[in-house]
């Protein structure tokens, strides 16, 4: 094998690879090592998995799904991030529903729930009491910062028209007070809670699905609930 046979097949196995890690390290079926290629089947660029035989196909903005092989997940479309999480997943377990919370991902599985940011935690159904639609204090730094704005200008506003017209002093206060109340009001937020005894009350904020009017969210949020109730009546 000559240098230059040697230099391209160095770059194809780099790109394998680095094809391979989008998937978490190749075919999230199989768990097979660098074992997804890309294949021209019937006119289409398809995923093919060498080990399994298993092949996805990629719907762009839909995701990617599987058209062959792999019983549990046959003709399901999820997003890459999906099947990354399944290729972790012990084999006699499986995704039944996720969701994307800005940059957090929440996967049920048949054995509990998994939250992926950064890296993974994992609560089983047995471990939650419930998930409820709760409002809670979700002041953001623009919100903050408007609300002291207006509240300093307000009091401010005040202080000076006592001097100069007392009686229209609450008068002029009034809009600016107004405005900082509206503004932290803002900051109360719909989400729903996950709540389990084993969490504590700093961990249970990173538990919480917001976007509640979405279709996703309210999807997921049956699917867990009919999962804890499964879980509750066989114990």
């Amino acid at each position: 094998m000559g240098l230059l046979d040697q230099i391209s097949t160095g770059i194809d196995d780099f790109q394998r690879t680095s094809f391979n890690a989008q998937f978490g390290g190749g075919c999230p079926l199989c768990k097979g090592v660098n074992s997804l290629d890309r294949r021209k089947l019937e006119g289409e660029m398809h995923v093919v998995c060498e080990n399994c035989g298993a092949v996805f196909k990629n719907l762009l903005f839909r995701g990617i799904q599987l058209i062959k092989g792999g019983e549990k997940y046959l003709g399901e479309t999820m997003p890459l991030n999906a099947w990354r999480m399944i290729r972790f997943l012990p084999k006699e377990d499986q995704i039944i529903a996720f969701y994307s919370d800005k940059f957090v991902n929440f996967y049920a599985t048949t054995v509990g729930i998994v939250r992926e940011w950064g890296s993974y935690s994992f609560l089983r159904y047995s471990d939650i009491l419930d998930i409820q639609l709760v409002k809670t204090w979700s002041v953001n730094l623009i919100h903050l910062i408007g609300f002291m704005f207006f509240l300093a200008v307000g009091l401010l506003a005040a202080v000076l028209m006592l001097a100069i017209f007392p009686e229209g002093a609450l008068f002029f206060s009034l809009p600016f007070l107004g405005i900082a109340a509206i503004l932290l009001m803002l900051g109360r937020k719909w989400v729903y809670q996950v709540y389990s005894p084993i969490l504590s009350k700093k961990e249970l904020k990173d538990w919480r699905l917001r976007k509640t009017k979405s279709k996703g969210v309210m999807d997921f949020v049956s699917v867990v609930r009919a999962q804890i109730e499964a879980e509750s009546e066989a114990t």
